[in-house]
């Protein structure tokens, strides 16, 4: 299912995300966040591993914000965590997303998400 498209995440403002080459029970998105974006509170059946890349967020987390993330941060989340980000400053956020199972993206439709808004 491997697409050179930026594919609109359902649910999320400003949000796009970019399938990369991806093997062995890994998959691998490139997660674009437009400035003022946010990818609301949710969770997920895989666990991921998040790697910062471009710009700053506020992680979300039950109850609230959390800290701010920008390049060179790794968020890491366990499969059912909540979690979520908010895109800070004129340059929006990017981050590489690594999770394992059959990911987050599963097909080009709403129903094939592995999103499930808290």
């Amino acid at each position: 299912m491997l697409s050179q498209e930026h594919i609109r995440v359902p649910g999320c403002s400003g949000v796009t995300v970019r399938e990369m080459p991806s093997a062995h029970g890994l998959h691998i998105l490139e997660v674009n966040v437009a400035p003022g974006g946010e990818i609301p509170l949710h969770t997920h059946d895989c666990a991921a591993t998040m790697i910062i890349t471009r710009g700053s967020a506020c992680k979300l987390i039950s109850g609230g914000s959390g800290d701010y993330v920008g390049p060179g941060d790794v968020v890491r989340k366990a499969k059912g965590e909540p979690h979520g980000f908010s895109a800070i400053g004129e340059d929006g956020f990017q981050f590489i997303s690594f999770s394992d199972g059959d990911g987050i993206l599963r097909e080009h439709s709403d129903d094939d998400w592995d999103l499930r808004y808290v």
